[in-house]
């Protein structure tokens, strides 16, 4: 028996948001490992390009073309779930509006439209899934929720809007369904990223490689690869006594 268990067999994963970035690379990374996945992203090819390598580890994936702007496709995503694999014990969230939605413009600028649909992905959503999920994972004893947040949520960037507010309330909301769902066996964790080579921070990675003007002490930009192995931690019975908590990965930046 290994002394630190990191194996996900057996165990049934939900990534939304999983088709691209660091959600493809969370669910390859619990696909390795042992874990059966339900994905869900807006763009059906790369669901189905995901689904093709997850199941080159002998693994079942079941794709849900949805939006989280929609409540009726968050629940269809659960509603499948069930249907598919009759449960679930791991439930990842990862979409999110970045600032590029606003035109980067200062927060006072922001209209009310804008606003609530900036809060109704990063922060609704979240909530929406994992209260949709929260049965099945009673029903089996326990299970993980790890939500995907930003360390702008801890140190706040100008520009931005209300991003990072949307962001920091992802770090309460972690809180307060740890708080309340452990006695119950559900562990929830958050994972704040700095800098990471994906396409929603795609502007911002081309401007430091041409700048060369590297935002942290250790002078990277972070590879999906780099959060999923955080998020496996968090997922497995490695992280048997994490919950409630923000696991910052940004190579030093908020250091």
């Amino acid at each position: 028996m290994a002394i630190v268990n990191f194996s996900l067999n057996n165990k049934i994963a939900v990534v939304i948001g999983g088709s691209k970035g660091i959600g493809r690379a969370i669910a390859l990374t619990f696909a390795e490992n042992g874990a059966d996945l339900v994905i869900s992203a807006r763009g059906l090819e790369a669901l189905k390009q995901t689904k093709t390598d997850i199941e080159k580890f002998g693994r079942r994936c079941h794709i849900v073309q949805a939006d989280v702007n929609n409540d009726k496709d968050i629940q269809r995503i659960a509603d499948q779930t069930m249907d598919v694999f009759g449960g679930i014990d791991i439930l990842v969230t990862l979409p999110a509006l970045g600032g590029s939605f606003g035109g980067y413009a200062p927060i006072v600028e922001w209209e009310a439209d804008k606003w609530d649909t900036m809060m109704k992905v990063n922060l609704w959503a979240p909530f929406f899934a994992s209260k949709l999920f929260y049965p099945m994972m009673v029903k089996r004893g326990g299970g993980r929720v790890i939500h995907m947040t930003s360390n702008d949520g801890i140190r706040p960037s100008g520009g931005l809007g209300p991003y990072p507010v949307s962001r920091a309330s992802v770090i309460h909301l972690t809180r307060v369904c740890a708080v309340e769902w452990a006695p119950v066996g559900i562990r929830v964790n958050c994972i704040a990223p700095g800098i990471v080579r994906t396409a929603m921070a795609a502007n911002l990675v081309k401007k430091i490689e041409e700048t060369g003007n590297q935002l942290n002490p250790m002078k990277q930009i972070g590879e999906p690869e780099d959060i999923a192995g955080i998020a496996l931690y968090l997922a497995s019975d490695a992280g048997k006594y994490a919950t409630g908590s923000t696991y910052v990965v940004d190579g030093g930046e908020i250091a």
